[in-house]
C-alpha cells in the first residue's frame, strides 16, 4: 500500500493462492489508531475480471451485513498496489477450540457456554438471512458454510459469524443458485449435498450440527471418506445428544432434533426460531450468560491464546509506531487445497502450522503462526479474524468424491 494509506499492513498473517492476509494499522484525523486485517489480491490476479469480480461481489455483500454478531467489512480499496478488504479485527478462539474441549470431555464445555454461544451465532445469521439491501430489497443471503472455524468467541464474549466468503444471494425465486456443493460435508444440509436450491433453513441445519457436536463430542456424521460423510447426512440415524451427554435436557434434545430434519419442512424454519429456543433453554438455567461472564469463562479457560493475543496486539502497534512495519510471510505456513478428511474445507485455501504463538514470542521470532483455514486467520494459540476466505480451487478429489457419491445415488 501507498505511504500515504490509511492502512498500515503490518504482520502478514497468512498467504493463499489468490490473496493474502495481514494484521494492519490504521491512522485516522484527531489520532485514531486501531488494529485490522486487511485482505489484498495478488498481483498476478489484479488483471483477472472473472476473480477481481467476485472479490468485489465478496465485499459488496459483506459490507451490507452489520450486526453485534456477524464481523464486520469497513472498507474497499484500490491503491497503486492492489486493491483490497479491510475488515475489522477480532482475538478470541473459534468454536474449533470449544470442540477439542468437548471431545475430551463432553462435560468441559458448560451446557450455558453453548447454547448461548449458539443462539448468538442463530441470532447473526438471522440478521444476515433477514438483510436488505439499499433499495429496501432481501438480499436472500444464504451462509453456506456455517462450521465451527467460522464462529468465534471473542475474549469479550462476543460470539461472530465469519466468512460470508462463498455466501449467495438469492436469485428470483428465493433461493440460491448453482450447480456446486460448497462448504464442509460433515457440516452441509442434505439439499446442499443434493446440490437442491437453498434457503435459510440449509444454515439451520449445518448449526444444528455444530450445536449436537458440542454437546456430545462428537459429530453425527463421522466416516472415513468425503463419500462416507455425505451418505451419513444422507441417511445415517441421528441419536438425541442426551443418549451421550446426560445433562442434556430433553427440551434441548428436541429442538436440536429439529434443527436436524432432514427434510426442510420439518426442520425449525427460521435461524430466529431457533435462538429464540436456545435463549429460552438456556433461561432455565438461572442465567443468561452475559458477554461479561462469557469473556470472564474464555479468558480463563483459553489464557494462554488471550495473552499471546495481548502481547501481539502490544508488538504490531509498537511496529507500527516506530515505523517498522514488516509483512514477512512465515517460514512455518503450509498452503493446501486437498481434501484428505471429511472436515477439511472443500474451496478455501488452507493453512497448516506447527509452532505455537508462544514459542514464537519467546525466541523473539517474526514467524507467528497461523492454525486454521485463511477463512478466519486464526493462530494456533491465536485467533485472528479475517472476514472472508482466501479463495482457492476445488480439489481434484474433492470433485471425484462428489461424483462418485452423486453416481452411487444415481444407481
Amino acid at each position: 500500500m501507498s505511504a500515504q494509506s490509511t492502512y498500515q499492513p503490518i504482520h502478514r498473517i497468512a498467504m493463499g493462492g489468490m490473496a493474502e492476509v495481514h494484521l494492519a494499522y490504521q491512522r485516522g484525523l484527531g489520532g485514531l489508531e486501531k488494529l485490522v486485517v486487511v485482505k489484498r489480491i495478488l498481483p498476478h490476479l489484479e488483471g483477472d475480471v472473472t476473480f477481481v469480480t467476485m472479490f468485489l461481489e465478496e465485499a459488496r455483500l459483506a459490507a451490507q451485513l452489520s450486526h453485534p454478531n456477524v464481523v464486520n467489512v469497513v472498507d474497499v480499496r484500490r491503491e497503486d498496489d492492489g486493491l483490497y478488504m479491510v475488515m475489522e479485527y477480532l482475538a478470541g478462539i473459534d468454536l474449533r477450540q470449544l470442540l477439542a474441549l468437548a471431545k475430551g470431555d463432553e462435560r468441559s464445555v458448560p451446557i450455558p457456554v453453548t447454547l448461548r454461544a449458539l443462539a448468538d451465532a442463530a441470532d447473526g445469521l438471522h440478521y444476515a438471512h433477514c438483510a436488505r439491501d439499499s433499495h429496501g430489497q432481501p438480499l436472500g443471503l444464504v451462509h453456506r458454510d456455517v462450521t465451527p472455524s467460522n464462529i468465534m468467541l471473542t475474549f469479550e464474549g462476543v460470539t461472530k459469524v465469519l466468512d460470508f466468503g462463498i455466501a449467495k444471494a438469492a436469485g428470483p425465486a428465493g433461493v440460491t443458485q448453482g450447480g456446486t456443493v460448497r462448504g464442509q460435508f460433515t457440516y452441509c444440509s442434505p439439499e446442499q449435498i443434493e446440490q437442491r436450491p437453498l434457503d435459510a433453513r440449509s444454515d439451520v441445519f449445518s448449526l444444528g450440527v455444530v450445536l449436537y457436536e458440542l454437546l456430545t463430542g462428537a459429530s453425527p456424521f463421522v466416516a472415513e471418506s468425503p463419500a462416507g460423510v455425505m451418505q451419513a447426512v444422507m441417511h445415517r440415524q441421528i441419536f438425541p445428544p442426551g443418549a451421550m451427554n446426560s445433562d442434556v435436557p430433553v427440551e434441548l434434545d428436541d429442538l436440536v432434533m429439529r434443527a436436524l430434519a432432514r427434510d426442510p419442512a420439518a426442520r425449525i424454519s427460521n435461524a430466529g426460531e431457533l435462538r429464540d429456543r436456545l435463549y429460552s433453554i438456556l433461561g432455565g438455567y438461572g442465567t443468561t450468560m452475559s458477554p461479561a461472564r462469557m469473556g470472564r469463562w474464555i479468558r480463563e479457560r483459553f489464557s494462554d491464546e488471550w495473552r499471546a493475543a495481548q502481547k501481539l496486539e502490544q508488538r504490531v502497534t509498537l511496529q507500527a509506531r516506530a515505523g517498522e512495519a514488516t509483512a514477512r510471510p512465515s517460514s512455518h505456513l503450509s498452503v493446501s487445497a486437498s481434501i484428505s478428511t471429511p472436515g477439511d474445507l472443500l474451496d478455501t485455501t488452507q493453512v497448516t502450522t506447527h509452532p505455537s504463538v508462544s514459542s514464537a514470542f519467546e525466541s523473539g521470532s517474526d514467524s507467528i503462526s497461523p492454525l486454521g483455514d485463511v477463512a478466519a486467520g486464526r493462530g494456533s494459540n491465536l485467533t485472528l479474524y479475517m472476514a472472508a476466505a482466501v479463495a482457492a480451487t476445488v480439489s481434484i478429489l474433492a470433485v471425484l468424491a462428489l461424483a462418485y457419491f452423486l453416481g452411487r445415488t444415481a444407481g
